[in-house]
């Protein structure tokens, strides 16, 4: 049995090779990652790291430690070429696909065909699971869990595998392939073949956007608890934020189902019948998120048109009420521009008490208005 890891891209102080972590996975016939590898690793230290080739030198983008019972071995370029080359014992690789020595190990070590290196190596890529001359490719995103990530913010994760040896690539940091090879080396249960070590790659980076898309959801009831109406400007900003980033993540997680799906509709022979189940377990967790999403969306949709449908309330309260008091004014103002024209003849005109005369009949008025208003219930009652 064969377990390794190496230094992490993200986190190594000194300059080292551009592999992330590299992991020999232990065969199915042995069993999961259990004693042995735990007893090889608590009971060595681990070897210094390599140096870095120099100038003219062939340059392997890996650095392995091999383990066998509770003997430990530490090795650059030869025994990762050797084993990434051939052999029988599963292999882990995890490359950093910005390193120009990632291309040319994968073409001069691995041997893999051209167009199978530009697929892993793409700049802009969608979920997709393909199969390929020598294996199967798989392109994934998974959810960006920096603190100032936006949970839109999705990052690559790169496969490829032939069920013997499993080659994976990050642009950026991924938490899943770290959480997957402490499971292989920790104390829980770890992949006994490649078969299974793809299987659980899929199953945690999909188990890792739960929390992203039950975000979506604790934000909707946030929002739609505390609305009122004097912030409705600023609700209704949030919500097409929270839309926009809703329907930015459905769009990579709905190719991404459709992909798993159609994996398990056309298995590789390499793909274990307890793999597949675990697939089809994963499969369905990602149409649940799917459908989260979608639920989320139309919530979102909903929320707003309420707060619309409540603004148009408002408003029309506003005009209602202009309405009333414009009617009652309609019959005053007439009355008082009849008794405004200058003309021979007005009654009153020399009458001390027109004034007031008026008034009370302009009062009256008003009250007969306001009577009539009541019965006809144009005051609410």
């Amino acid at each position: 049995m064969r377990n390794g890891k190496s230094a992490s891209a993200d986190t190594s102080t000194t300059p080292s090779p551009s592999v992330a972590a590299t992991a020999a996975v232990p065969p199915a016939a042995a069993g999961p990652a259990t004693a042995a590898v735990r007893a090889a690793a608590s009971a060595v230290a681990a070897p210094p790291a390599p140096p870095r080739p120099r100038r003219g030198q062939s340059a392997c983008p890996t650095t392995l430690i091999a383990m066998a019972g509770t003997h430990r071995s530490h090795a650059h370029c030869a025994p990762a070429t050797k084993a990434a080359a051939g052999g029988d014992e599963p292999l882990w690789v995890h490359l950093s696909r910005e390193s120009p020595r990632s291309r040319r190990w994968l073409e001069e070590t691995v041997r893999l065909p051209r167009g199978v290196v530009e697929t892993l190596l793409a700049e802009e890529t969608r979920p997709r699971v393909l199969p390929v001359p020598g294996g199967t490719v798989a392109i994934l995103r998974g959810v960006n869990h920096h603190p100032q990530a936006d949970p839109d913010d999705l990052v690559t994760l790169r496969l490829w595998t032939d069920g013997r040896r499993l080659i994976s690539l990050r642009q950026r940091r991924l938490l899943t392939p770290r959480d997957v090879l402490d499971r292989l080396l920790g104390d829980q249960r770890g992949a006994r073949d490649a078969a299974e070590l793809f299987e659980q790659l899929l199953h945690r980076l999909t188990e890792r956007m739960g929390a992203t898309v039950l975000a979506f959801d604790e934000r909707l009831d946030e929002v739609e608890s505390g609305f009122v109406l004097e912030r409705a400007s600023v609700t209704r900003r949030e919500l097409t934020e929270l839309r926009q980033q809703v329907v930015a993540l459905r769009r990579y997680l709905s190719p991404q189902r459709e992909a798993l799906t159609g994996l398990l509709l056309e298995p590789p022979d390499w793909l274990s019948e307890r793999s597949r189940y675990a697939l089809r377990e994963t499969d369905d967790r990602l149409l649940r998120y799917v459908e989260e999403l979608d639920a989320a969306r139309e919530r979102a949709v909903v929320i707003k048109d309420d707060i619309a449908n409540q603004l148009s309330e408002a408003a029309n309260r506003t005009l209602y009420l202009l309405s009333i008091v414009s009617a009652i004014f309609l019959p005053l103002g007439f009355v008082t521009g009849l008794l405004g024209i200058n003309v021979g003849g007005m009654p009153g005109v020399d009458s001390p008490w027109a004034f007031w005369i008026a008034c009370a009949v302009m009062a009256l008025i008003a009250l007969a208005e306001l009577a009539l208003f009541r019965k006809w219930r144009w005051l609410g009652g």
